[in-house]
């Protein structure tokens, strides 16, 4: 068992990484599997769903319920009819399920265990990746879980193998993945699920941010994108006069990595947690400060959307005279913006390729 999980861990989580346009592509190739098996299913499971308007006749709304982290997937699975949850449901069993793998290793392990878990006996399960993610390897992967693979495809640069639950799974390594795909302390104490952004590490610009927090600050504040609940930890240990933190991420692992970490070192304070996407919405107003580490990447390409979006919504939720302390990479404008929306932009520091900047309302 634990050659099988080694090689697991070496042969398809060595370099893995799924781009925005490769996770289409495995989108893509999970329907043309589908499609040649002419799968017929009462009852689906589709983990870490993606949506296309392409995928309602090989995955019915009536028929498929979706299991996605990430809020803006799952709001637009809900638009179109289908039900979707951040887990897959306890207590139900499915006659299929399918899975488009996500980039971090005990993460993927995780949710193919958990696929197993609520698959039916001799229920249908469809795996795709990126044939440079790991892909070409799928059949080694399931044959540590003690599966064969029936069919198997190549297309769009991504691979799909077909199998089926039956008494030869080896549950030992179905427990083991599950085990290594819960949250767990990292280097720092951090109670962290693997797979939510920096989960293993303090993130280089949140920590340069953490250092420019001043403890000075009052009242109610928020953590935008707050992953773990790293940066919302610094503002209570350096500010014992705010009353109140509202942290928000889109990840929802993300989310109750954060609640976890907060009830354990900081239960006497009051906080709360949301799973939201602020470039959509912004479920909070009249703050007095805002720290906010946003992202700059989707996928291959810099977005830069994502981070105006979320300073744009920062500044729609401070009142008057609200700070936000915001970390950034040198080489991203985000200054234009911050000194068209705000009244007063300051630089704090330039630091190991990013810049610290605080900005009055």
């Amino acid at each position: 068992m634990k050659y099988y999980v080694k090689y697991i861990h070496l042969a398809l989580f060595s370099k893995l990484y799924i781009l925005v346009y490769m996770i289409s592509n495995s989108l893509k190739t999970l329907i043309y599997t589908i499609e040649r098996n002419a799968l017929s299913f009462e009852r689906g499971c589709f983990v870490n769903g993606a949506f296309d308007l392409s995928i309602k006749e090989a995955l019915p709304p009536a028929k498929v319920h979706v299991v996605t982290p990430h809020y803006q997937v799952h709001t637009g699975f809900l638009n179109h009819s289908y039900t979707s949850s951040s887990t897959i449901p306890k207590d139900v069993r499915y006659d299929a399920c399918f899975v488009l793998l996500p980039k971090q290793a005990e993460q993927s392990l995780y949710d193919i265990a958990s696929a197993l878990m609520h698959l039916e006996d001799n229920g249908t399960l469809i795996l795709c990746a990126a044939k440079n993610a790991g892909g070409a390897r799928l059949q080694k992967i399931l044959k540590a879980f003690g599966l064969e693979v029936l069919q198997s495809f190549s297309k769009n640069h991504c691979k799909s193998v077909v199998t089926r639950k039956t008494t030869t799974l080896k549950l030992d390594t179905v427990k083991y993945c599950l085990e290594k795909g819960a949250p767990k302390p990292n280097q720092h104490g951090y109670l962290v699920k693997p797979g939510v952004f920096g989960w293993n590490k303090i993130d280089t610009g949140s920590e340069l941010l953490a250092r420019h927090i001043p403890n000075y600050l009052k009242d109610t504040g928020a953590d935008f994108g707050c992953g773990y609940g790293y940066l919302t930890d610094q503002v209570f240990l350096k500010n014992h006069e705010v009353t109140h933190m509202t942290c928000l991420d889109v990840d929802y692992h993300a989310v109750e990595s954060c609640k976890i970490n907060l009830e354990k070192r900081h239960k006497d304070r009051s906080y709360n947690v949301i799973w939201s996407d602020l470039t959509k919405e912004c479920p909070v107003e009249h703050l007095g400060f805002i720290v906010m580490n946003p992202p700059f990447h989707e996928g291959k390409d810099h977005d830069m959307s994502l981070g105006k979006n979320m300073i744009t919504a920062a500044h729609k939720a401070l009142g008057q005279y609200g700070e936000l302390y915001m970390v950034a990479n040198n080489h991203l404008p985000y200054e234009n913006i911050l000194n068209d929306l705000f009244f007063q932009v300051e630089v704090l520091a330039q630091e190991k390729g990013f810049k610290i900047f605080k900005a009055l309302k």
